[in-house]
């Protein structure tokens, strides 16, 4: 995983959130000390439909951080053709660095 935006980065995000929220349950939980926030927002119409969940991640603390992540899913109107699928992440506040050795950290406990 070398940045916020690339496969490796959105696999590990994925895989984090399958274990510890399954199904998606939660719209807030912790994992160590770390919160995750979690809204979604949807539309379904005529011609298109789209959902997209947005993750807030704060990290407290003398180094805090924060990011969001942004998953889009955009189908046509019957839901049954996926039209586009777009992630992507942005760094609130604190180190980039910080954040990937934490999820590099729990990717590693994952994958065991």
């Amino acid at each position: 995983m070398k940045s916020l935006s690339s496969t490796s980065f959105f696999r590990s995000f994925d895989l984090l959130i399958g274990e510890t929220n399954p199904r998606q349950k939660l719209d807030s939980w912790k994992i160590d000390e770390v919160l995750f926030e979690r809204e979604r927002h949807s539309f379904s119409g005529r011609t298109h439909c789209y959902v997209i969940d947005v993750f807030t991640i704060s990290h407290p603390g003398r180094r805090n951080w924060a990011l969001t992540v942004v998953k889009e899913y955009w189908w046509d109107g019957g839901h049954k053709r996926p039209i586009k699928t777009q992630n992507w992440s942005r760094p609130i506040v604190g180190s980039r660095r910080d954040i990937i050795a934490w999820f590099r950290s729990h990717d590693d406990a994952i994958q065991r």
